[in-house]
């Protein structure tokens, strides 16, 4: 996949948006990357984390986590975890365990792939999507 392919679906997908935007760092920039959208798409990540992990195939690597993995599991609650609890979601083909909690953040997680029956997170409404703040 060339980058000009993976940006496309991310604009498809709504997570790639142009303008002017304040970064928490201070920097400014004219494309703002809200991964989150990605999230609402298991097409269009699936088709990304499928041409990462091509390019990734010969790094070494067992496993790839990203940051946003807490923002997937407390989307599917209805109050936060408290700390030092190990819920378990199933969520965008995944399963994923809360190894540890701290300070109502996700620390570590145990996350293994659902057979495509498993996966109730395919089946779901869509979510409305959050805009991104503007300058």
């Amino acid at each position: 996949m060339t980058q000009e392919q993976a940006w496309e679906l991310m604009r498809r997908a709504g997570a790639l948006e142009k303008g002017h935007f304040l970064m928490k760092s201070g920097r400014h920039a004219d494309l703002f990357l809200q991964c989150a959208h990605l999230a609402e798409h298991a097409d269009i990540t699936g088709e990304l984390c499928r041409a990462l992990a091509e390019r990734c195939r010969d790094c070494g690597c067992d496993l790839v986590m990203a940051p946003a993995l807490g923002g997937l599991i407390f989307d599917q609650f209805t109050t936060i975890p408290q700390d030092g609890t190990h819920p378990e979601v199933d969520a965008a083909g995944l399963h994923i365990r809360v190894e540890r909690l701290t300070d109502h953040r996700v620390e570590e997680a145990l996350v293994s792939k659902l057979a495509p029956a498993e996966d109730p997170g395919q089946e779901g409404e869509e979510k409305e999507n959050a805009g991104a703040e503007r300058e």
